[in-house]
């Protein structure tokens, strides 16, 4: 069995200093506040393409930037309302995305991995992990992405094979993720640097992530799942960080997504929707909110009330 399928089947529980090293920046300017805008991109095959039926502006989430997009079925992408799109912004815990899509690469996931003091740099982490414990590494996916696990991060990056900040970086790169960068593989704030990207970066990372990892979307849309240690034993139960799986109003289903939050960052959020009609679907993304499931909410009802989508 996968990784991926063992991971699904422990997983069906029904639940329930940016500024200085980084951006180069100073704070209060980071946040001075930006205009609103919304947007049909044109593109090839203009059937597919989002029908604007309102003229209502953008909401005023109160985010530093945000992004809504639509991704068609034939894969082209449509901008629908941005703010600061292309804003370098900590990225925190969405980090973790980009850590399973390098760490999913590796052919030593069904390795068993015991942990050390080093694995573990975290004390307050939501793992519940301990020094001498021991864990198939590939099942260390579920803590990382649903109760966004720290210390499930240092362990995927230790127990890797290739230089794995190096290899974060490098996928931004192939991706030509022009405004991303990585310095640590969870998205911690730190003097060494602090992880960044946009909210435009985001969504072209969210459009490949469906087009080629779909699997990792899988795990975050699951509210909560069970994770065992090496032996079978039960270890915890893991709830996700993300309260829109169990309280979303909307029709269409949540493909998946990944919060994040810091002092610096805010909160954050990178959700995907599928679009009405199954019609392809819907990216959002906010950054340096001060509640990312608020903002969150008010962007995607925004944009199913100002678009129609095709069937």
């Amino acid at each position: 069995m996968n990784f991926t399928a063992r991971l699904l089947s422990l997983s069906l529980l029904p639940l329930t200093l940016v500024a200085a090293l980084v951006l180069a920046a100073d704070r209060d300017l980071l946040l001075a506040p930006a205009p609103l805008t919304a947007a049909v991109a044109a593109m090839p095959g203009a059937e597919l393409a989002p029908k604007l039926v309102s003229t209502l502006p953008p909401p005023a989430t109160g985010a530093r930037a945000f992004i809504s997009a639509y991704l068609s079925p034939r894969g082209q992408l449509t901008v629908l309302a941005t703010q600061d799109a292309n804003l370098r912004w900590p990225i925190a815990s969405i980090t973790k995305l980009f850590t399973a899509a390098v760490a999913s690469q590796e052919d030593n996931l069904n390795q068993i991995v015991t942990l050390a003091a080093e694995d573990l740099p975290e004390n307050s982490d939501s793992g519940f992990f301990h020094v001498g414990e021991s864990f198939r590494l590939g099942d260390l996916f579920l803590p990382l992405l649903l109760e966004s696990s720290n210390n499930a991060a240092t362990v995927l990056a230790n127990h890797s094979q290739v230089d794995f900040i190096q290899s974060l970086n490098n996928l931004a790169n192939k991706l030509a993720l022009h405004d991303t960068r990585f310095f640590n593989p969870h998205g911690l704030d730190s003097q060494i640097g602090v992880n960044y990207s946009s909210a435009y970066d985001l969504t072209l990372f969210a459009k490949w992530l469906l087009q080629n990892k779909s699997e990792l979307l899988a795990f975050t849309r699951l509210p909560a799942a069970i994770l065992a240690q090496a032996n079978g034993e039960f270890h915890h139960q893991i709830n996700s960080t993300n309260e829109l799986l169990l309280s979303a109003p909307w029709a269409g289903e949540i493909i998946g997504g990944k919060t994040g939050s810091t002092d610096l960052a805010g909160k954050n959020l990178l959700l995907i929707l599928r679009a009405p009609n199954q019609a392809g679907y819907l990216i959002s993304v906010v950054l340096g909110s001060s509640d990312h499931f608020t903002a969150t909410r008010e962007l995607i009802d925004w944009t199913l009330a100002s678009y129609q989508f095709a069937s």
